[in-house]
């Protein structure tokens, strides 16, 4: 009985025995690919929506109360300063041409069905009316609207023979080689843009966008107390896509730093405590770092804290990664900087 216990005891060691060893052999090792911290450049960027629009966006406005005629413009049409684009007939112009056409109508009929002892006086009474309809015409004139700029007409309210009011908006136009683009900023972020910056401006367009280099132009002075913004005017170049009323994104830099530890946003991570950290590579094994970071793009972080020049940074595969764990190193270029283009 003892010899089989003794003979049951080793066999067990001998097991377990080769359980550790085929464990130690099938330590886990954790594939990772890394980058080299270097010194590197990062743009912090604010997004906010704006509107393509003119420099030079007007109406022509009615002149007075009445009807639309000899419209001579459409949309598309390109109008120089100081051209007519239509005709107003006031009201009160209209009422004394028809009561002076209606005078001449039936001095015109009596005259052609006068006998011969009325034919004499039906003459004069049909003269007379000629002459204060040809007055009528001379001194009940349509006004004229003419265009305060030049430009291209993207839009009118009115046909020939519309009614219309004084003052009443009947075309617009603008300079489509004036185009800008309006935005507003919030006030905290005022102080981090200046006129003369260079912006990025996106404008959806299908299923592409359009990306432009503008130009902070103008940066008003007062905030507006309601939304408590700024407004801001961008110079754009014109383009034949682009057209007012548009919607579009501005991109503001509103920070930027160069010569510092720049590495990709995914490879921070957060513990459950929020603390952030990233893991290097040393010696072969993941090491933990808790780091401090600073501003920030869609795909950069800097580090103020916690990373060296020369480090060994895991970009991939850090999610798996564990202090002290073996790990793999498949190396990959670096791109170290952070740079839109404008």
């Amino acid at each position: 009985m003892k010899r089989f216990v003794i003979v049951i005891v080793i066999i067990a060691l001998f097991f377990i025995s080769g359980c550790e060893k085929k464990s130690k052999q099938e330590e886990k090792i954790i594939p990772v690919k890394t980058i080299t911290v270097k010194p590197g450049e990062i743009f912090s960027y604010v997004s906010v929506l704006g509107n393509v629009d003119s420099k030079t966006h007007t109406w022509v406005k009615a002149t007075a109360e009445g009807f639309v005629k000899s419209l001579s413009v459409k949309e598309g049409s390109y109008v120089h300063e100081g051209q007519i684009v239509c005709y107003i007939l006031p009201v009160d112009s209209q009422n004394m041409l028809g009561q002076a056409q209606l005078e001449y109508n039936t001095a015109k009929r009596e005259y052609e069905n006068a006998d011969e002892s009325n034919k004499e006086i039906a003459k004069a009474r049909y003269e007379e009316a000629q002459k204060m309809l040809q007055s009528s015409y001379s001194l009940y004139k349509p006004v004229p609207c003419v265009s305060p700029v030049s430009g291209t007409v993207l839009s009118k309210t009115i046909e020939n023979g519309s009614m219309v009011g004084l003052k009443q908006n009947l075309v617009e136009i603008a300079d489509l080689n004036k185009l800008i683009i309006r935005a507003s900023l919030p006030e905290e972020l005022i102080s981090k843009v200046h006129i003369g910056n260079t912006v990025v401006v996106r404008v959806p367009n299908d299923s592409q966008e359009i990306q432009l280099k503008g130009r902070i132009s103008i940066i008003t002075y007062g905030i507006n107390p309601m939304s408590k913004t700024a407004g801001v005017e961008i110079n754009i170049s014109s383009n034949p896509i682009l057209k007012p009323g548009m919607t579009s994104v501005v991109d503001f830099v509103t920070d930027h730093k160069s010569q510092t530890i720049v590495v990709p946003v995914e490879s921070v991570l957060l513990d459950y405590q929020g603390n952030k950290k990233v893991f290097i590579v040393k010696d072969g094994k993941a090491v933990e770092k808790t780091v401090i970071t600073g501003i920030e793009s869609n795909t950069k972080i800097e580090i103020l804290q916690g990373l060296s020049f020369g480090d060994e940074l895991v970009v991939l595969g850090q999610e798996n990664c564990k202090n002290g764990m073996k790990v793999k190193v498949m190396k990959q270029k670096q791109g170290n900087s952070e740079k839109k283009k404008i």
